[in-house]
Order: C-alpha cells, then structure tokens, then sequence
C-alpha cells in the first residue's frame, strides 16, 4: 500500500459535478466495515485509521457472505469494499449490501483497473471507485467526500466515466423487434427466395411463411418485398443463418 506523494490524485465530484476540495470537510465519527479478501491490506488499513479520530472500524469481512454479516450487525456509515473479493459477481456484492441498507455508502478499492468492472460497480450502485496505488491521506478525504454526496474516482476511471456520458445514446437495431424466425424470412427473402423456397429452406408450410411475411412487413412498416429487400441491405444484412444457394 502506497502512502507516498506520488500516488493519483482523486478526482471528487458532487452531485452537481462541481469538483472540489474535500479537505474542508468536518464529518462526525465515520464507521467504517472493511471488506476485503487479504488480511495483510486490512491489518494495514485498520493500523493507518487509528490515526484518524473521525473514521471507526467497526467490523473486518473477508468474503461477500461475511460482509453482508457485519453490514447488517454494524450498521456502517461507509463499506470500504475490494470488489475483487467476490469477482466475478463483484458488482452483485455491492448490490446486496445496498438492498440491505440502502443508505450505508458502498466505496470500492480495489486493485482492479478495468473499465468495464468499474462502470458495473458505478451502476450497481457504488458511490466511488478507487485503486490501491492511492495515497491515505487522499483515501481518507473520498471518504469524507463520498458520505457528503461526491462520487471520488480513480482519474483514469473518471476519465472513462466522463466519454461514456458524453457519448451520444446508442441507436436501437431497427431489425430488433422481429423474431428470430422473421429475421431468417427476411434474410432469405431479402436474397429474392419465393415462398415456396423459404418454405424449403426452414422447413415450414407456404401458409407459415406468408404470416411470417406479413408480420415482418407490419413490424418494419413497409408494404411489400423489395421494400424488405432494401430494408434490409439499409440496416444490415448480417443473418442468423447460413444461405445455400436454393435449387431453382
């Protein structure tokens, strides 16, 4: 555990994504439940906070089932959780303890420098993700900003973060509404297959076919079968089948 000058500086936002300084901070006694599946970093942890009058342990967890234990016999303000003790159902650990006590803060510190686990814990709903290379003094001040309403971040992981809100909304596949079976229909009649020959090649009736057709064309809202066809070649042409070239 780093507790140096040189570790990242903590990128804190409010609730209003206004950066500020959480030194002017003056909290009441803050209990703390560590959660974290090495007994070396929690010793570690629990010597540097008896430096700290304001912050308490009130309870060490090694496993998810331990912590949801303490977080319900303690009662903590704040649950300082490496993620990687539950992984790969790291986030569902943060979802838990919250569904227990939906107002103690879930602060992650972890040793896991992915992207895609900490957007998880952030949406489950974890009010910060910090690594290990963090200085204590700069731990103990997200602490003190996460229980004030701030969201402290790792700043690659804020990084990260901020391009996925400025990102603009994914558009939904228009091809999405149709069902498995229609997009096979579609696909084949979209390479000019007539009934018959769809009928064929998925080995259904004529009749089956033609409500496929018609459902297709009213879920698309196109009126007949080269509009399919260019439909189709407009939004994808990717199929959920392979195509033998039908005897003719």
């Amino acid at each position: 555990m780093k507790t140096g000058e040189d570790s990242p500086t903590i990128r804190l936002t409010t609730t209003t994504e206004r950066l500020h300084d959480s030194t002017d901070l003056t909290p009441n006694l803050v209990r703390i439940l560590l959660a974290d599946a090495h007994k070396l970093m929690r010793q570690g942890l629990c010597h540097l906070f008896k430096h700290e009058p304001a912050i308490q342990i009130v309870g060490e967890a090694n496993t998810p089932a331990e912590a949801y234990k303490l977080n319900r016999v303690h009662q903590p303000d704040l649950v300082l959780l490496d993620i990687a003790m539950a992984e790969p159902a790291g986030t569902e650990t943060v979802s838990t303890l919250l569904c227990q006590r939906p107002n103690t803060r879930v602060l992650v510190l972890t040793a896991l420098d992915d992207d895609q686990t900490a957007l998880r814990a952030l949406k489950a709903g974890a009010v910060g993700y910090l690594l290990k290379d963090i200085a204590f003094s700069d731990l103990v001040k997200a602490i003190y900003a996460s229980l004030q309403g701030g969201t402290p971040l790792h700043p690659r992981i804020a990084r990260v973060v901020l391009r996925r809100l400025n990102q603009p909304p994914a558009r939904p596949d228009p091809l999405s509404k149709l069902t498995a079976r229609e997009r096979q229909v579609l696909d084949l009649l979209a390479q000019g297959y007539s009934n018959s020959e769809i009928a064929h090649e998925l080995v259904i009736t004529q009749f089956t076919v033609r409500s496929h057709v018609c459902r297709v064309l009213k879920k698309l809202n196109l009126v007949n079968r080269t509009q399919a066809a260019l439909y189709l070649l407009k939004h994808g042409s990717s199929s959920l089948m392979e195509r033998p070239e039908p005897s003719r």
